[in-house]
């Protein structure tokens, strides 16, 4: 996704003809850079969130956790002494 935000960025900047250096451009690339920066994987997380509702998914997610191994499990305190 980054590298196709540059390769846009980069085309409007040639096809438009503006000066890379100029200060308004500097402000606009940086606030659609972070814009894109919380979008995506807000974006990411509601797809991922959906798909937890696929039983493959589930199944996928389930068996590769560490959960699922013996020694990961909750944290069980020894006897004080």
């Amino acid at each position: 996704i980054l590298m196709i935000n540059g390769w846009i960025t980069v085309q409007v900047v040639t096809l438009l003809g503006i000066s890379p250096d100029a200060g308004w451009w500097k402000i606009t690339t940086q606030l659609s850079s972070l814009a894109l920066t919380i979008l995506v994987p807000a974006i990411m997380y509601l797809l991922f969130h959906y798909a937890m509702d696929l039983k493959p998914v589930r199944y996928i997610i389930r068996f590769t956790s560490l959960t699922t191994f013996r020694f990961w499990r909750r944290y069980k305190p020894g006897k004080a002494r």
